[in-house]
């Protein structure tokens, strides 16, 4: 399912291209918006949001708990998560459709 929207950048600043704001395909930046926010975020939508940061942060928390908070936090809003992996240095890859 391709989303068009009002692009952002790398930094979260509007893109603009000859004088106006650059729309195109934003699946990327809602799911980026979706794990990256936490719950509450998002005023319209409170309960969704997956605050990655926050789970990277403890010790105690499993690979398969993070799974399964971003695949249930992405079908709410319609993506389908198919591949998931956090490397050693904390790299997050995630494809989805």
């Amino acid at each position: 399912m391709k989303r068009n929207g009002i692009l952002i950048g790398e930094d979260g600043d509007l893109l603009i291209g000859n004088g106006s704001l650059l729309v195109g395909d934003s699946n990327e930046q809602h799911v980026d918006a979706i794990i990256s926010a936490s719950k509450g975020e998002f005023k319209e939508f409170p309960a969704l949001g997956v605050g990655v940061v926050n789970y990277l942060k403890k010790q105690s928390v499993s690979l398969e708990s993070i799974k399964r908070e971003i695949t249930v936090n992405l079908k709410a809003d319609g993506y389908k998560a198919n591949g998931f992996s956090i490397t050693s240095t904390g790299e997050f890859n995630l494809t989805f459709e």
